[in-house]
């Protein structure tokens, strides 16, 4: 077996079973099981053959009343590698199992519970609503214990951000399916409208942002100041932004800079994040970063010109901490670009 062909069958080996039955085992007794598989004449084929144990009946009960006796409790929940992996989607956005019914009955029991979402992506989070904390760790690979008990602890700061948004309905998504058609080709209908950009356009409510976070202190965006108030076409703008820790700790803060653009005809995006940066104060310090807006940033795709196209008109410069919490603004003007 070559390398090719291990990396392969490694990926193979991480999808769900594309069949399964149960059977009642007695100790020491074996018990036969037949599976056909057709395999196509000019096709590959890999039969793989497995078993899960039974699901405890009690699991969930205990877990409650192990929560209830506690002082703070963390539910642990999330996906496997049987639900993301190569070649394949998931099929909706609930957290596999019964993890929402355990998420739910610990905090009936224990309202200080963390919630630990061991996943890649966007999952259904309705459950852990009323959750003391909310920590999305993702993959951490080998050292994610050593980082969550350090995040958990207070030892280190959480200072990721939300590179996606969590919705809280799916129908909310602007996506649902990628199966493609008869002619196997997919279509993504949404165009540019994917993210952060589907829910500013359609004036939804998610549950997390795109670009939120928390930490263990304060922020405040004090102020910022443009380069320029008027620029002509293909000139940069450097936007400065103070921001200051108002909280007890040292931190991290990530300062996003998005741009609305002044079409009203509802083409583009309400608005893109452009540029950003992340800085580390200590409690009572504060700092003047500053991001430089390139002529990309205020570009879009002319598909009928095949070259990226700058609209003259106000444009609108935000700084935020996310998508959805815009702290500061200030208004820009691009020049008609002039004529030979």
């Amino acid at each position: 077996v070559d390398a090719v062909d291990a990396l392969n069958y490694a990926a193979l080996a991480c999808l769900p079973p594309a069949r399964a039955t149960q059977v009642r085992l007695r100790a020491g007794q074996p018990a036969r099981c037949t599976f056909e598989m057709a395999v196509a004449s000019a096709q590959g084929a890999i039969l793989r053959i497995g078993c899960v144990p039974p699901e405890d009946p009690d699991g969930i009960d205990r877990a409650v009343v192990a929560a209830g006796t506690a002082d703070v409790a963390i539910a642990v929940v999330g996906t496997t590698e049987q639900d993301e992996h190569e070649s394949g989607d998931r099929a909706t956005m609930t957290l596999p199992g019964r993890q929402d019914e355990l998420v739910r009955k610990i905090l009936a029991v224990n309202p200080a519970t963390v919630v630990v979402v061991n996943a890649p992506g966007a999952v259904d989070l309705s459950c852990a609503r009323s959750a003391r904390a909310l920590l999305h760790a993702g993959f951490g690979g080998q050292e994610m214990s050593a980082a969550i008990a350090a995040v958990l602890s207070g030892a280190r700061e959480p200072g990721g951000r939300l590179p996606f948004t969590i919705a809280r309905s799916a129908a909310d998504y602007p996506v649902l399916s990628v199966v493609p058609e008869d002619n196997h080709v997919i279509r993504y209908d949404e165009g540019l409208f994917i993210g952060y950009r589907h829910f500013d356009r359609r004036s939804i409510e998610p549950e997390f942002c795109f670009g939120h976070g928390l930490g263990y202190t304060t922020f405040a965006f004090e102020d910022m100041r443009l380069s320029a108030g008027r620029v002509q076409p293909g000139d940069n703008v450097t936007v400065d932004v103070k921001v200051r820790n108002t909280g007890p700790r040292t931190g991290k803060a990530v300062v996003q800079v998005y741009v609305v653009p002044p079409d009203t005809d509802g083409s583009r995006p309400p608005r893109e994040l452009r540029a950003f940066t992340a800085l580390t104060l200590e409690a009572g310090e504060y700092r003047v970063v500053s991001v430089v807006l390139t002529p990309r940033s205020f570009a879009r795709w002319d598909e009928a010109a095949h070259c990226w196209a700058i609209t003259p008109g106000a444009y609108r410069v935000e700084a935020g901490r996310s998508a959805r919490d815009i702290c500061l603004r200030l208004a820009v003007t691009v020049e008609p670009e002039a004529s030979a």
